[in-house]
């Protein structure tokens, strides 16, 4: 029988298949890793967790006599039940650096994340309509006008400046049916975030976030049918599809306003490191940090929404499965980065705690990855005690964890709406 334990970090070995990669939690049923080298190891460490579960066949095993389960052939995809199983001269930019800051980490925000989210009253419903401006009016002239979504990407920037995570609570209002448009707003975002993140001045900021709304902006010239089908795509459709990098940059490369390194993020935003991306199979540092940085926004948010043939994957898989994209798709150093940024339990999570309680994640202001700032909210007989609230640092708060990340649609429970509510109390 295949059975979960807990074990220290520092008492993992090679040929241990970790059940959950980031965070502790013997409710977890996605994919299993194995640490395959020592290199594996020392980079699971750098996390900074302590402790994790991990998967073995057989006996019972304690932390204090752990027992390394065999290494499984192959890329370790199996699953199991929770505890028992060429550019032109153009407009010049700010450079922004060619590696990320040595740490990156929690900074210190001006407000909380509850009272940026009263400040961002209807910012996404202005977002989502400037994105279809922009969009509607390629389709129509065959031109991108930036000037569309310039107020939004400074939108953007100002939030994270006064908070880098309230917007992660946003990501929630999306629609499947407008996929593309809210996705190329949440990558914007995501990639803002990271870059505050990573010490990137706000200029910088500014050309991530621009970036970001426009790194799908190609797609606006694949036809409708294939676009917007609402199922997966056939192999010469897939081949269209992968055109929209380089349509996208053809038309920005001709716009003189638009700075290179927005086209070049908008190039190779599908570029893998190990030369398996498109349109060019670049590899190595031949893709540029600025590309790769929205390349992880982009599949991350792809991997957490919902879309028109699937259900959104829970952010806690969503980070998984980036964890293990690490060194293939992406930067290893960059990736660990941008998990550290998001958060195993990404702001505006609703999550089971070890009392009990239900909690809305608010930020992680410390490096402790499984330890975020919470909103811890009674339930009885059905019936969420809003009155009885409190607002827990669980880094500070000893004997009271996260069990289980929930889908708040279960409980019909609005995250934002509540951190909202929390945010303008004795106003």
């Amino acid at each position: 029988m295949r059975t979960l334990y807990k074990i220290a970090i520092e008492n993992l070995s090679p040929g241990i298949r970790i059940a959950n990669v980031l965070f502790p939690d013997p409710d977890f049923s996605g994919p299993f890793l194995l640490l395959k080298t020592q290199e594996d190891l020392k980079r699971l460490r750098a996390l900074g967790l302590k402790e994790c579960w991990v998967v073995r066949e057989g006996a019972e095993a304690s932390e204090k006599n752990p027992v390394p389960p065999k290494a499984a052939p192959g890329a370790p995809s199996e699953t199991a039940s929770p505890r028992t199983s060429a550019d032109a001269p153009r407009t010049s930019a700010p450079a922004v650096p060619t590696s990320p800051s040595a740490q990156g980490g929690p900074a210190q925000s001006a407000i909380s994340v509850e009272q940026e989210l009263v400040s961002l009253k209807g910012f996404y419903q202005k977002s989502f309509l400037a994105a279809r401006e922009l969009f509607l009016q390629t389709q129509e002239t065959g031109e991108v006008r930036i000037e569309a979504v310039t107020d939004v990407v400074d939108d953007i920037v100002g939030s994270v400046q006064r908070n880098r995570d309230a917007l992660l609570c946003l990501k929630g209002l999306q629609r499947a049916d407008l996929y593309t448009l809210c996705h190329s707003v949440n990558v914007s975002m995501l990639a803002v975030m990271f870059g505050k993140f990573l010490g990137y001045d706000q200029e910088q900021l500014r050309l991530l976030g621009l970036a970001g709304i426009l790194h799908d902006i190609g797609k606006q010239f694949i036809p409708a049918s294939i676009l917007n089908a609402p199922r997966r795509l056939n192999p010469d459709e897939f081949a269209i599809i992968r055109t929209h990098s380089t349509l996208g940059y053809e038309k920005l490369a001709a716009h003189k306003d638009v700075p290179e390194l927005v086209c070049r993020g908008v190039l190779e935003h599908h570029e893998k490191i190990d030369g398996t991306g498109y349109p060019h199979g670049k590899s190595g540092e031949d893709i540029s940090v600025f590309s790769s940085i929205l390349s992880l926004a982009d599949v991350y948010d792809a991997l957490s929404s919902n879309k028109p043939y699937r259900k959104a994957l829970p952010p806690t898989t969503a980070i998984t499965t980036l964890y293990e994209m690490r060194g293939s798709a992406f930067p290893p150093d960059l990736t660990e980065k941008f998990i550290r940024c998001i958060g195993v339990y990404p702001t505006g999570s609703l999550v089971r705690l070890s009392t009990g309680e239900f909690g809305v994640v608010c930020g992680n202001p410390h490096e402790t990855l499984n330890k975020p700032r919470v909103l811890a909210i009674p339930r009885d007989a059905g019936r969420f005690l809003f009155t009885q609230a409190r607002m827990l640092d669980l880094e500070k708060t000893p004997g009271v964890s996260i069990r289980a990340h929930l889908n708040p649609t279960d409980y019909k429970f609005d995250c934002q709406k509540v951190l909202k509510m929390w945010g303008t109390r004795g106003s």
